[in-house]
């Protein structure tokens, strides 16, 4: 039976069967629990304006390193934005112990599915829902020589968490290079840079 694993307003369902194996193979894994692979964090901020939602199927392929090699969907969500921030993510974040073939390793291909949900879910009669009030925020920071250190994120005044390069709301800056800010004399200084995303609901007029 698929096994599925919950992130905030994300659910990853395992759809792999375990082949019998001869006894001088064993299957490959994922290093960490795929459940973590991607966090509401990463819910693209034009699919979250767009009230857009569903399930990426995906064949993400690894070789006998355990490196992601190629990440195709094989089943859309519907949306583009969603199915290639699947895509990107997997291919920066997954990683896999290489199963063994006569005592070597080899490589595989790892099929499963994120389900991309939005705040407050979703009807069951097939009726768009108005969004929960939700706030994503993503930061990163510059150091005095303008280059990009690290980027974190927070959902709905929780607990800040690194975010992956690459990755998240605005995607993440992680390595590039901004001017480098200057404080009153012309000293350069490191800033935070703080990108928020908010869905009101209030009542109407």
């Amino acid at each position: 039976m698929a096994r599925k694993l919950t992130a905030t307003s994300l659910a990853i369902g395992l759809l792999i069967g375990m082949p019998a194996l001869a006894q001088d193979s064993t299957p490959g894994r994922p290093v960490t629990n795929p459940g973590t692979w991607i966090s509401a964090a990463d819910y693209p901020a034009s699919a979250l304006r767009n009230a857009e939602q569903g399930a990426v199927h995906f064949a993400l392929t690894y070789d006998d390193t355990g490196m992601p090699t190629t990440c195709e969907v094989t089943a859309s969500s519907g949306s583009s934005q969603l199915d290639d921030t699947t895509c990107r993510i997997l291919m920066a974040r997954a990683r896999f112990v290489p199963g063994t073939k006569h005592g070597k390793p080899v490589g595989d291909t790892f099929r499963s599915s994120i389900n991309w949900r939005l705040p407050g879910g979703g009807g069951g009669n097939g009726l768009n829902v108005v969004p929960a009030p939700t706030k994503q925020q993503m930061a990163f920071v510059v150091g005095a020589d303008g280059k990009v250190l690290r980027c974190e994120a927070s959902e709905n005044g929780g607990a800040w968490h690194e975010v992956a390069p690459g990755t998240g709301l605005i995607s993440c800056p992680v390595g590039k290079r901004f001017a480098p800010a200057k404080d009153t004399t012309g000293r350069t200084v490191a800033k935070r840079v703080t990108v928020t995303f908010t869905i009101a609901v209030d009542d109407a007029s």
